[in-house]
């Protein structure tokens, strides 16, 4: 080889790197953030309680920290040593859960009635991250269009739906 073209390659090959360099780290930093942000911060508040109403209520500040916006699959409240889980005391005075999304970097805050049982209590959150698949897949029931054409799945409502894919996220033991 010639040195005209040795330093054509070199300068091609610095070009290439003073290219994929920056665009590597920019992916990997990003890659990191989004990792290490969690998913759904669910925090204790404190207490507040309605006019001529004995129940307490405990305020829960819930944060959405994923990349994606989430969708809310459920709650309820745990009692301590025992196996059941139990349905939350609400009251349609106070905040609850009025969208099953939150968009990403969201806030809610939900109230929820202190168990009648003493002991330690918490309050648990499932939730899901609503990707693509899930948006075509409610699209796709809303409008009533197939998801399978044949023996073809176009939208795997199991695979999506799986309860694999759900995360528990639940609050601090409070006592009664």
């Amino acid at each position: 080889m010639t040195d005209t073209v040795r330093i054509r390659q070199r300068r091609w090959l610095l070009a290439l790197v003073l290219i994929a360099a920056p665009v590597l780290l920019v992916v990997s930093l990003t890659a990191k953030r989004q990792s290490g942000t969690g998913g759904l911060v669910l925090s204790f508040v404190g207490y507040t309680n309605l006019p001529n109403n004995a129940t307490r209520f405990a305020l829960f500040s819930m944060r959405n920290q994923a990349p994606l916006p989430i969708r809310w699959r459920g709650n309820w409240v745990e009692l301590e040593g025992s196996q059941y889980n139990n349905a939350p005391v609400i009251n349609p005075s106070l905040p609850f859960f009025s969208n099953p999304m939150m968009k990403r970097g969201g806030e809610l805050t939900v109230a929820i009635g202190e168990p009648l049982e003493e002991g330690r209590w918490r309050f648990a959150v499932l939730w899901s991250p609503y990707g693509l698949k899930e948006r075509a897949l409610d699209f796709a029931m809303k409008h009533r269009l197939p998801t399978r054409i044949g023996r073809w799945s176009v939208i795997d409502a199991q695979q999506i739906l799986n309860p694999t894919n759900f995360v528990t996220n639940s609050s601090t033991w409070l006592a009664k």
